[in-house]
């Protein structure tokens, strides 16, 4: 490349972490992850009945389909739940799940 038409070259992996940022790809690869982790983490049958709505300032937040899930995973599951999901992804600061119940 010529360095005085184009001034300094830039590496090809510091433009592509800039358009992944600005597109928010890394965003949509890290939810995905806590999809497959969550449904590893829980089981299928938990999984089945809930969804991840959010995952902000490292708490994620899980909604659930009925109020006597929500109790369970709230009061019985939770610390479980959450040992699982940072054991299976050490990458991704989580720290706390808030489980949320369906409106309808």
């Amino acid at each position: 490349m010529d360095e005085d038409r184009f001034g300094e070259a830039e590496k090809l992996g510091s433009i592509m972490a800039r358009v992944i940022h600005r597109l928010g790809l890394a965003r949509r690869k890290e939810h995905i992850a806590l999809m497959e982790l969550w449904e590893q983490v829980a089981g299928a049958d938990v999984a089945d009945r809930t969804r991840i709505v959010a995952f902000r300032h490292n708490v994620l937040k899980i909604e659930v389909d009925s109020p006597a899930l929500l109790h369970e995973l709230t009061f019985f599951r939770k610390s479980e739940l959450l040992e699982g999901l940072r054991r299976g992804q050490p990458a991704i600061p989580i720290r706390d799940i808030l489980f949320i119940h369906a409106s309808d």
